[in-house]
């Protein structure tokens, strides 16, 4: 077999319809499969880890990151942990090129959380990396938000439609948008 390469390899995964095999088979049952499908000399050179790191289907690449959109509705602390689940954050529109191209990323499922949080509600927001939105130097608040210090507020996110931002109840289920970095 010719030498393939990493992303060779990954996207002969893909075509042959074994990616999805990939992430139900854990360490033991990908190795053992690759071995009989004999890619096993690729696997000893990626590494299980280098194997693992293809970038995640249904994400989208822009601006140095990649994002999904995702229309399930969850409180915005189950969005944290499925964005976790797949090695990412909430979306962190830090800028007007980032914060158009996630409020158009999909359909606007009524609104969808992103990762800007004022955590002690004091009026100090902060991304999910620890950035301030001050620092940031960009902010997209619909007229009247965020709500004055707000004993029930504290998450932001995209409602309805548009790009702005509204501060909503951490408790609310909303649709959630997923950020992973570029090697993920």
């Amino acid at each position: 077999m010719a030498r393939l390469g990493y992303l060779g390899l990954l996207s002969l995964l893909q075509k042959i319809a074994l990616w999805e095999w990939v992430t139900r088979l854990g360490y033991m049952g990908l190795l053992s499969l690759l071995q009989k499908i004999a890619l096993w000399e690729w696997v000893t050179r990626l590494g299980y880890m280098g194997l693992l790191s293809y970038p995640k289907a249904g994400y989208v690449r822009f601006n140095g990151a990649r994002y999904k959109s995702f229309t399930e509705r969850k409180t915005r602390g189950e969005a944290v942990q499925a964005c976790a689940a797949d090695g990412g954050t909430l979306a962190m529109p830090k800028n007007s090129p980032t914060n158009t191209f996630l409020a158009n990323l999909a359909k606007v499922v009524k609104s969808r959380w992103i990762g800007l949080t004022d955590a002690n509600k004091d009026g100090h927001w902060v991304f999910e990396d620890g950035q301030t939105l001050e620092s940031s130097g960009y902010a997209n608040w619909r007229p009247g938000e965020p709500k004055p210090p707000n004993p029930r507020g504290g998450c932001a996110g995209f409602w309805s439609r548009g790009s702005s931002w509204s501060e909503q109840d951490c408790n609310f289920r909303r649709g959630f948008i997923c950020q992973l970095s570029e090697g993920v």
